[in-house]
C-alpha cells in the first residue's frame, strides 16, 4: 500500500494513453492531428513536471473516447473521461475552504496548460472519416 510504480512503467502507460488519439487523427482531415499532437505536447510537459497528477487526470480522456466511435460524440462518455479531473479539483476545493492547504503544487501556468491540453482534446476529437460521395450519371435511360 502507498507504492507507486517506478519511472518506466509510467512513462509506458503515458504513451499508451496518447498513442490511439494520435493513430486515430492521422487519418482525419483538418485540425484533429494538430490538436493531437498539441495536445500530446502539453501531456508530456505535465507529465514530466508531476507524472501522477498528469495521468490522474489525463489517462482517461486520452483512453476513453477512443474505445468506441460512438461514446466519442457522447456527453456522458467526455463527463466519464473527464471525472478524475474534476474529483481532484473538488478535493482541493474542499481542502482549501476547510483551511487545510493555502496553495497549489501546481503553478498557475501549469494549470493554464492543463485546461489547454483538456480543451484540445474536446476541439481534436477523432471520429469516423466523412462519407465520400461519389457523382453519377444519373438513373439509367
Amino acid at each position: 500500500f502507498g507504492r507507486v510504480a517506478g519511472e518506466i512503467p509510467l512513462a509506458a502507460l503515458a504513451i499508451v494513453s496518447v498513442l490511439p488519439g494520435l493513430l486515430a487523427a492521422r487519418s482525419v482531415r483538418g485540425f484533429a492531428l494538430p490538436a493531437r499532437l498539441a495536445q500530446a505536447g502539453a501531456f508530456s510537459v505535465l507529465f514530466w513536471r508531476h507524472p501522477i497528477a498528469a495521468l490522474w487526470v489525463f489517462l482517461l480522456p486520452n483512453l476513453l473516447p477512443r474505445l468506441t466511435v460512438a461514446a466519442a460524440r457522447r456527453w456522458w462518455a467526455m463527463l466519464i473521461a473527464l471525472t478524475p479531473a474534476l474529483l481532484l479539483a473538488a478535493l482541493g476545493l474542499v481542502a482549501w475552504r476547510r483551511d487545510f492547504v493555502t496553495g497549489s503544487f501546481v503553478a498557475a501556468w501549469e494549470a493554464a496548460l492543463a485546461v489547454a491540453a483538456l480543451v484540445l482534446l474536446l476541439v481534436g476529437r477523432v471520429g469516423p472519416p466523412p462519407p465520400k460521395f461519389r457523382k453519377t450519371k444519373g438513373p439509367a435511360r
